[in-house]
């Protein structure tokens, strides 16, 4: 219910709304209406993540591909599963963030979070890094994998695992070998006018839940 009431405001403000967000100014930053990040991630709990149909679906499907490559299972993550929600609901609300240039890892601006555009050579990666410990108070760098489009989860993953590099996050393969992930994050939002969804799954180094 809480999450629905956050898409709801996030509808409301891009209906009402006439000023534009400059991506990097926070000055006047855009607010989908969340509420502030907890100081230190203990308002979060693991015995509370709440993943709709789909992005329930979405991280048995990343399991089950790494059970099959003989890969360690992710225990879900109260923050990353935050994070990657907070990150869909916005890209739904601001569309406009993503263009050629600024990629699906950039973020609309916020009152509490940096906005920025996310560019191919990764000049801003810590705008990724950074965003879980600003919006859920996750004290570790946090990696994301992005898809925009209308296909049903188990889709999505077949898109990602015939790119190299989006493959390589989730089977820890290449320069992600060494990165045994500890925790992991799943977010989808649909936009209602086309029934575009927008998919983020994070993956962090760090231990959340048990």
């Amino acid at each position: 219910m809480q999450r629905i009431l956050k898409i709801f405001l996030a509808h409301v403000f891009v209906l009402f709304s006439t000023i534009a967000c400059d991506l990097e100014n926070t000055t006047d930053p855009g607010d989908i209406g969340v509420p502030p990040p907890p100081s230190d991630g203990g308002d979060l709990s693991c015995e509370g993540i709440e993943l709709s149909d789909d992005e329930y679906a979405l991280y048995r499907a990343i399991m089950n591909e790494r059970e099959r490559h003989g890969l360690h299972q992710i225990p879900l993550s109260a923050a990353l599963t935050e994070v990657a929600q907070v990150h869909a609901d916005d890209a739904v609300a601001f569309p406009n963030v993503f263009n050629d240039q600024c990629n699906l890892h950039s973020w609309n601006s916020s009152r509490y979070w940096k906005g920025c555009c996310y560019t191919a050579d990764h000049a801003k990666a810590s705008c990724m890094w950074d965003k879980p410990e600003e919006i859920a108070g996750f004290r570790a760098h946090g990696y994301e994998i992005a898809y925009r489009g209308t296909h049903a989860p188990n889709n999505m993953l077949d898109l990602w695992l015939n790119s190299p590099g989006h493959r390589d996050v989730i089977l820890n393969h290449g320069n992600w070998e060494r990165s045994p992930w500890k925790s992991i994050g799943i977010g989808i939002s649909e936009r209602g006018s086309d029934n575009q969804r927008f998919a983020y799954v994070w993956f962090s180094e760090a231990r959340d839940c048990e």
